[in-house]
């Protein structure tokens, strides 16, 4: 981003986690899986490999909402759109 001259701002997603209406514009742009951070500890601690295919959005919602460590980083948001991840 800071290649390309865009402002931004940082945040730390264990603090200040994203709102609700980010979080399922996220889910409805990219799915409910590809918002977690599956490779994160918190996942693994929830078992959430195998629960995350049944949950509603508002369920995934209310999730990532209770912990940013769930959350794929980094989460940016810019307007309406929200990108997810790294690009490789």
């Amino acid at each position: 981003m800071e290649k390309q001259g865009a402002s931004y701002t940082t945040i730390d997603l264990t603090t200040d986690v994203p709102t609700k209406t980010e979080l399922r514009s996220a889910i409805k742009q990219h799915g409910v899986k590809k918002v977690f951070n599956t490779s994160g500890q918190k996942y693994r601690e929830l078992q959430l490999k195998d629960k995350i295919e049944k949950m509603s959005t508002t369920e995934a919602v209310d999730l990532l909402s209770s912990d940013g460590m769930l959350i794929k980083r980094p989460f940016i948001v810019e307007g309406a759109s929200v990108s997810l991840g790294k690009k490789s």
